[in-house]
């Protein structure tokens, strides 16, 4: 079993910076991905946290919740940083079993 809470919590940093920044306006808008597909969806966002564009994944994930209120991707701001972090922690699941 490996300790990934270095990792997780690395993240979690990030994507705080990340909302900061996106918050206090110093963030550019994105041109963000369109999916018809939940799961493609979940998949996007795993890819963009694993390559660390937290900015992108937090831009794409208010894209998502627009397209999908009330489901996976959270119901309010207050849930991005939780919402991509079980998305980072399932996807990191799935690739160490």
């Amino acid at each position: 079993v490996n300790d990934m809470s270095a990792q997780v919590i690395s993240v979690r940093n990030e994507l705080l910076l990340s909302l900061d920044e996106l918050e206090n306006g110093q963030a550019s808008p994105l041109n963000v991905d369109s999916h018809d597909d939940k799961q493609e969806a979940v998949a996007a966002l795993a890819e963009y946290l694993h390559g660390a564009q937290y900015l992108k994944a937090i831009q794409i994930l208010r894209k998502f919740r627009s397209q999908w209120p009330n489901d996976i991707f959270g119901m309010t701001f207050e849930d991005d940083t939780l919402t991509l972090l079980n998305i980072y922690c399932s996807n990191l699941a799935e690739k160490n079993q």
